[in-house]
């Protein structure tokens, strides 16, 4: 068996490495990025190169370029390997024998002497190694070939007269791997110290941690700082009703603070915060996204702190029920004994999560209202601070500019002259269901529509939305409401629908409650997708159709004048049928800029400054002439 492992090592380095040394100067010398003189220059000139080689240990590059001139007989596999497949671009089957023959180098270090070598390992593996040696002095010269061929003879049949050296650099080999390992384990460990970082846990004992990458948790105890540094003020005088929400945390691990808007009632579960629990040991945070219950760890938190998680001005039902789960698991740690939970919200949303999800729900207990009754031992405190209730002090400020733009909105709309049985239909739909749905491509003769019914039910209070945030602007003092682009305004936006869909319920319930009137716009196309998709909701049952035959020909023809003819023909325009598909057809006119046909034989003209309307006839041949 040793004699078998001597003669592996003898291949290895005393044939291999002087193969591999004599293939690195045929390919420095061939090297057309630097002029190659002698080694000394040429490994000068790499010397920056090789040092940002990646993986390079630090103790190679020492033995490569040591303190004095460089000797490439000092050289071993590894130093070699590493040159050659670091600085040239080997051809595949040069690099695939360097590889292989580190790679027998390598499995032959991790043999364990004591064990046998079989005769059919020694065999595999001296045959591996001579093949990659035979490929690799083929590009070399003949004389070097000769010589590489006697030396594997004399290691395979030897009596290994330089045994003592060869062992000796086998063994130093084996130490620099040895070094190469050290060197890993130091690099590995300020990896690891740079990837970590030390904190006290709830308990007040030190530890480390891997760092986050989304520093969710610094994130919530940022936020937790800036709402009592920014809310709390050091003269703020708490009513008596404190006692009782100190108790439940304490106690219970668990409150609700909740008040009506303008009130001080997240200061008063601020100010039992800091006398219960020290803000200052880092170990408060506050949740404002539904993902941020995923990031809690009760080795991380004393408190949590919720603002709002059923609705910030409104009930909203989607965000209530996914925030109430993660309300849930923390509760259990709250009952456990492993952190506390308080949760400050409006008292007429948590009524509308009370009827949702039942009085008796285990999230919705242990609720106080500091501030509710105003005497003179209990003054009202009310809250002017910026902060969670700055917006219900900016909310009619927010209400009037809505209202102002929707006004805008409906003066510039200008009044078609729809037929009279449509705008009575859609006028006894809204006063009997006080909802009506507006269905068609006919935009303007939609909005002309809205118009009117606006001015028939309510000229000075109508709201006009495009958007489901604006949904939380609707107050009691509302009497009409009209909801536009609920589908998008260009293309069908499936998540935009889905967004007003989740208002509907709320919509519906001012409807039947006779506290409001809404009128909705929609394409025949997109409202079938909402109903297929989404839901086919109660305020979209009671629809009139608006077509773009509803336009009353016959007033326009009265109120048209020898003023309006049209004048000589000189530019092409294009019509579009109802199915908007282009139609091959040329009519010259000046000042009209839009023809839609209305009919399959006539079309109607819009003149250029948007108030005069003329009509064509078409005929089989798609012939044109005016009429009207």
């Amino acid at each position: 068996m040793a004699d078998r492992y001597y003669r592996l090592i003898t291949l290895v380095v005393d044939v291999c490495t002087p193969v591999l040394g004599e293939l690195f100067l045929f390919y420095a010398k061939a090297d057309t990025s630097t002029p190659f003189i002698d080694i000394q220059q040429y490994m000068s000139a790499k010397k920056q190169f090789v040092r940002r080689l990646r993986g390079l240990p630090k103790h190679i590059y020492e033995k490569i370029y040591n303190s004095g001139p460089i000797d490439e007989s000092k050289w071993d596999i590894t130093a070699i390997t590493r040159l050659l497949l670091g600085i040239f671009s080997l051809p595949t089957h040069v690099k695939a024998s360097v590889e292989q023959i580190r790679t027998d180098r390598n499995n032959l270090q991790h043999i364990n002497q004591l064990q046998s070598l079989t005769e059919q390992e020694f065999e595999n593996t001296w045959r591996s190694i001579e093949q990659s040696i035979s490929q690799l002095v083929s590009n070399l010269s003949p004389v070097f070939q000769k010589q590489t061929t006697e030396n594997i003879n004399k290691a395979r049949t030897g009596n290994f007269p330089n045994m003592f050296n060869t062992f000796t650099t086998w063994c130093l080999g084996m130490g620099g791997n040895l070094q190469e390992i050290k060197e890993n384990t130091k690099v590995t460990r300020q990896i690891v110290e740079e990837v970590t970082e030390e904190y006290v846990d709830s308990q007040g004992r030190a530890k480390k941690r891997v760092k986050t990458v989304d520093n969710r948790l610094r994130r919530m105890k940022e936020r937790f700082e800036l709402t009592m540094s920014g809310e709390l003020l050091d003269d703020f005088e708490p009513p008596e009703c404190i006692t009782q929400v100190r108790e439940y945390l304490q106690q219970k691990r668990h409150v609700i603070v909740t008040g009506t808007a303008g009130r001080s009632y997240l200061q008063v579960a601020l100010s039992a915060i800091k006398e219960v629990i020290n803000p200052t040991l880092n170990v408060s945070g506050e949740v404002a996204y539904i993902y941020d219950w995923d990031s809690i760890e009760t080795s991380e938190f004393k408190l949590i702190l919720c603002q709002n998680p059923f609705g910030d001005e409104v009930f909203e039902k989607k965000k209530a029920f996914v925030m109430r789960e993660g309300l849930t698991r923390t509760l259990k740690s709250a009952n456990d004994g492993e952190l506390t939970l308080a949760i400050v919200t409006r008292k007429d949303v948590l009524r509308q999560a009370q009827k949702f999800f039942g009085m008796d729900d285990h999230v919705l207990q242990n609720i106080v209202e500091p501030y509710t009754k105003t005497t003179e031992d209990n003054p009202e405190i009310i809250n002017h601070r910026s902060g969670m209730n700055d917006s219900i002090l900016s909310q009619s400020t927010t209400n009037s500019a809505i209202q102002e733009m929707s006004s805008c909105y409906l003066q510039q709309i200008d009044e078609l002259p729809l037929n009279e049985s449509v705008f009575k239909k859609a006028k006894s739909t809204l006063k009997k269901e006080r909802v009506v749905v507006l269905v068609g491509r006919n935009g303007p003769a939609i909005r002309s529509c809205i118009k009117l019914l606006a001015e028939q039910f309510a000229p000075n209070n109508c709201l006009v939305m495009s958007n489901p945030d604006d949904i939380k602007h609707l107050d009691a003092e509302t009497a009409m409401a009209v909801f536009l682009h609920i589908t998008g305004q260009y293309a069908f936006d499936i998540s935009k629908s889905r967004r007003w869909f989740e208002y509907f319920d709320f919509i519906y319930a001012r409807v039947k409650s006779n506290k409001l009137r809404v009128v909705l716009a929609f394409q025949p196309s997109a409202l079938t997708r909402c109903i297929t998709k989404i839901n086919a909701h109660e305020l979209l049952r009671h629809t009139v159709e608006i077509n773009y035959k509803d336009i009353d020909e016959s007033r326009v023809k009265k109120e048209a004048t020898a003023a309006d003819e049209l004048p000589p023909p000189e530019k092409d325009i294009m019509l579009l049928n109802l199915q908007t598909q282009t139609i091959t057809s040329s009519l010259s006119c000046q000042d009209y800029i839009r023809a839609t046909r209305v009919s399959d034989t006539r079309a109607a003209v819009i003149g250029d400054n948007g108030h005069t309307i003329k009509f064509i006839s078409v005929s089989a041949t798609d012939q044109m002439s005016w009429d009207g």
